[in-house]
């Protein structure tokens, strides 16, 4: 018997889709992430694991949602560093 076709996720779409409508209204788009071996994000700023990300146009240069991750430059501290965080 052949193997059921895996049905894509649907979280990427929904995150894109979440995105614009903060950006659409007027409100600040968040990312919570909890941060693993997958994750590149500055260290010094994650706490307990976890860290908060401010996603709007303002605070991120090249952002781009992704089906796999979401990856963007952002300033931490007045340094630019390159974020990337998986969808998974």
């Amino acid at each position: 018997m052949p193997a059921e076709p895996a049905i894509p996720s649907t979280k990427p779409y929904l995150v894109r889709a979440i995105h614009e409508w903060c950006c659409d209204n007027g409100f600040t788009p968040y990312l919570a992430v909890v941060v693993d071996g997958g994750t590149r994000v500055p260290i010094e700023f994650v706490r307990d694991g976890q860290i908060v990300l401010n996603v709007s146009s303002d605070a991120t240069n090249r952002l781009r949602l992704g089906n796999d991750y979401i990856e963007f430059q952002a300033r931490f501290g007045g340094v630019a560093r390159d974020i990337s965080v998986p969808i998974g």
